[in-house]
């Protein structure tokens, strides 16, 4: 009889996950270093997302889990942000006005932002896997992604979480 060997976990990336779990509420917290952990612990989850990236599957399947895992609980809390704050913030207006006047229903909750880039990210990440099959272009394409999400950032143009995007993806190779 033989025996299939259970998957040993890599308990340094649970450690690398809770540290960066940890950063991410002290560096909200108003702390006196927050700047310096706003450099590195959103990228060490970008890093840790791409580490386990895989595109064995269709294009079909990866987008399937995707939404299930990132787009279904973004668009949940989204939903449940956008109507607390209607409910406390809304004034007199109308559902209809308070749409219309809701600058941010384009540009995601501030908090939320990094499951819509990390989606955004897995799909632009697995078109250039899947289908560029030269390791120096998928590179360029990389280093190009980056460099306009450089100038959208120093522009300031956002849509939805593109800008994060287009700077994030390079912690994700």
């Amino acid at each position: 009889m033989s025996e299939v060997k259970a998957k040993q976990r890599d308990i340094s990336i649970d450690i690398a996950k809770g540290i960066g779990i940890i950063l991410v509420v002290y560096g909200h917290l108003a702390c006196p270093v927050a700047r310096e952990i706003f450099l590195f612990h959103m990228p060490l989850f970008f890093l840790l997302s791409g580490y386990f990236f895989s595109a064995k599957d269709s294009m079909r399947i990866f987008v399937k889990k995707k939404t299930k895992a990132l787009l279904f609980p973004f668009l949940l809390f989204y939903i449940f942000a956008f109507i607390y704050h209607f409910e406390i913030f809304n004034g007199d207006m109308n559902i209809i006005s308070y749409i219309h006047s809701f600058n941010s229903f384009i540009d995601p909750n501030p908090h939320l932002w990094f499951l819509l880039s990390l989606f955004e990210i897995f799909v632009v990440f697995f078109v250039v896997e899947k289908y560029i099959h030269s390791e120096i272009l998928k590179l360029v394409i990389t280093c190009g992604i980056t460099l306009i999400g450089y100038l959208c950032a120093m522009n300031k143009v956002s849509f939805f979480s593109f800008r994060k995007l287009v700077l994030d993806i390079y912690f994700f190779i």
